[in-house]
């Protein structure tokens, strides 16, 4: 077996192991609640290789779906949807099983268009576009969003 082998079989048994129960992934290792975030990033790497850790996964996504189509940043909460209902579609695209629940999601998505979700939460996060902007915080380019002046 080559390294780059062995290193990928190391990664997969790791990823396999902190997967919760109920089939998604926690943000932090030191935690029991699953957030969708990990878990779409965990299917997305465990997409080509088929398993029972990924089905899991896609199970949990699936029912974690809400009424509307969208899907929350962390499961059993914001039931008015958030940004990683797109994340989830990339995680369900090839499963044919999940077709229904992705338009479903589609349509969530394309009935937000023009407004700015900013974060989580119930709607009260919806604010103009002109009201955050994004600032530079180190030279790795990475940025938050700051309240702007105008």
């Amino acid at each position: 077996m080559t390294t780059d082998r062995i290193v990928l079989s190391s990664l997969l048994a790791e990823l396999t192991l902190r997967q919760l129960p109920c089939g998604g992934w926690a943000a932090l290792a030191s935690s029991s609640q699953p957030t969708l975030e990990p878990t779409c990033f965990a299917a997305l790497a465990l997409g080509s290789f088929p398993g029972g850790a990924l089905v899991r996964a896609q199970t949990f996504l699936l029912r974690t779906q809400n009424p509307d189509g969208s899907w929350p940043a962390i499961a059993g909460d914001d039931s008015d949807g958030a940004w990683v209902t797109s994340l989830v579609l990339l995680a369900l695209h090839d499963v044919v099983s999940a077709i229904p629940a992705t338009l479903q999601g589609v349509h969530w998505l394309m009935s937000c268009a023009g407004r700015n979700r900013i974060g989580f939460g119930n709607g009260s996060s919806e604010l103009p576009i002109d009201t955050f902007v994004s600032t530079p915080t180190s030279s790795a380019g990475r940025g938050f969003l700051t309240r702007s002046a105008g």
